[in-house]
């Protein structure tokens, strides 16, 4: 299948949002796509929780799930230090990594990626989390490979806040709701790799295939697989 062009994306993304929509869901298909058609290798997204604290949102794959997860573990990393500086970062070279990020830069390197750039998510001055990109390559991207970058990243936080009049308690509430959706989609890859008797990366990508077929969003077709769990447990 040929990448969607950027600007099909976006537009997408865009109409997805004049309805009511998942905002878990619609992340996850804007960071899949836009992996695509940048042409990098994967994507993970990184928000501000409501006790302050990062939380991972979503990501391309189950690998740089746990990649992100283990940047806010180790308050490090390419999506740590874009949050805190609300500049983008980057870092090129497999030495550059491991020694900028020693614990989740050596992670990085063992998954495969060459080079990692950051980009803040901002919202009126205010970093509200950022957007990492992997490359196997350990080039850089070029100037319009940033510049959509840019745009992907910018068009996140529009889709988690929605609207210009928004105050600071919608903010946390969009925040909290967002990450609720990634809780479920969490909880069922592991009720889905039980049931299935696969691994967490393929559960996820059973997940996200079967919300294609089925043309709904990924948080639902999880809840329907917890409730799935549910019933075999009590047996009914």
């Amino acid at each position: 299948m040929n990448p969607k062009p950027t600007s099909q994306v976006l537009a997408e993304a865009t109409a997805a949002m004049v309805d009511r929509h998942d905002v878990t869901d619609l992340l996850t298909r804007l960071l899949r796509d836009g992996s695509s058609s940048l042409g990098v290798d994967a994507m993970g997204l990184i928000v501000q929780a409501p006790d302050d604290t990062l939380e991972l949102l979503v990501s391309t794959s189950h690998r740089v799930a746990e990649l992100e997860a283990l940047q806010v573990g180790q308050d490090e990393g390419p999506c740590v230090e874009c949050y805190r500086s609300a500049s983008p970062v980057v870092a090129l070279g497999a030495s550059v990594i491991q020694l900028r990020w020693p614990v989740s830069g050596e992670a990085i390197v063992r998954a495969g990626f060459g080079a990692v750039h950051a980009f803040p998510l901002v919202w009126h001055g205010r970093a509200l989390g950022a957007l990492n990109i992997f490359t196997q390559s350990d080039a850089a991207l070029d100037e319009s490979q940033r510049e959509m970058a840019q745009a992907f990243t910018d068009m996140s936080t529009i889709v988690i806040l929605q609207t210009q009049s928004i105050d600071q308690r919608q903010i946390t509430e969009s925040l909290r709701e967002a990450l609720l959706g990634r809780v479920v989609i969490e909880q069922a890859k592991g009720a889905l790799a039980h049931l299935q008797g696969v691994d967490t990366a393929t559960a996820y990508e059973l997940l996200v295939t079967e919300a294609v077929q089925r043309a709904t969003s990924v948080t639902q077709v999880a809840q329907d697989v917890l409730t799935r769990a549910q019933r075999q447990r009590t047996g009914s």
